[in-house]
């Protein structure tokens, strides 16, 4: 799948990079999908936007707060594992 594909309603995964170095995973909903945005809401009820690039993962998009904290987008449920494994 890539960005292209994403359509509303869709769950994707969200993965929070924390300050720690650890990962952590969330559910989220696509609820609207623009040009060059894609809008999540995860399963607190926050709203979130991702700059919608060609390929996975894609960036919180937050400004430059980014610099501080990463959150990405992505379609793969075990990307947090993947990059902890990468990490070792």
């Amino acid at each position: 799948m890539t960005p292209e594909d994403i359509v509303e309603g869709q769950k994707l995964f969200a993965v929070y990079i924390l300050q720690s170095e650890k990962y952590q995973t969330e559910k989220v909903e696509v609820i609207k999908v623009s040009t060059y945005f894609i809008y999540v809401k995860d399963e607190h009820g926050h709203l979130a936007r991702y700059i919608k690039k060609k390929s996975f993962p894609l960036q919180y998009d937050i400004g430059l707060s980014a610099w501080f904290n990463k959150v990405y987008l992505t379609d793969n449920k075990n990307q947090a594992k993947l990059w902890e494994h990468c990490a070792k």
